[in-house]
């Protein structure tokens, strides 16, 4: 019995490590299996693991998985693509709207709203020189009531 505990040690060892083999594995197995209730408490640990591990290999879900139909799946595909396409439909038709909004004009001459920004600045360039124009048209009238 005491090789048999000091072959487990050393499975065990190999084991925590990572490094046994499938039949050494199996090996340990059979051995604390084989120990029963004379395997020392320290090892009691290892028992405790192969029996959980035991009960989890044979646990089975209790609902069968649901998986879609095929028909269903062919169906869902074509729909995905409509709204795909709709989307992007939608995307483009909000640009267009966001593009053809009105915008503030710069200015108005002649009641004419202009959007052009070089427009509206040569066109309003002769306001500048209209203080100019003011002046010349005072010195005249003083000329005229003189």
């Amino acid at each position: 019995m005491d090789k048999s505990i000091e072959r487990i040690d050393q499975l065990v060892e190999l084991w925590l490590d990572g490094s046994t083999t499938d039949a050494e594995e199996h090996e340990l197995r059979s051995l604390v299996e084989a120990c029963g209730e004379a395997l020392p408490a320290r090892l009691a640990w290892v028992a405790t693991a192969f029996e959980g591990y035991g009960a989890l290999a044979e646990e089975r879900n209790p609902q069968p998985i649901k998986r879609p139909l095929r028909a269903q799946r062919q169906l869902i595909r074509p729909l995905q693509r409509v709204v795909q396409w709709g989307l992007a439909a939608a995307a483009v038709v909000a640009m267009a709207i966001a593009i053809s909004i009105d915008r503030e004009p710069y200015c108005y001459i002649n009641g004419t709203a202009i959007h052009d920004a070089q427009l509206a600045m040569n066109e309003t360039a002769c306001f500048e020189h209209l203080a100019e124009l003011d002046e010349a048209m005072s010195v005249l009238s003083m000329f005229e009531n003189s």
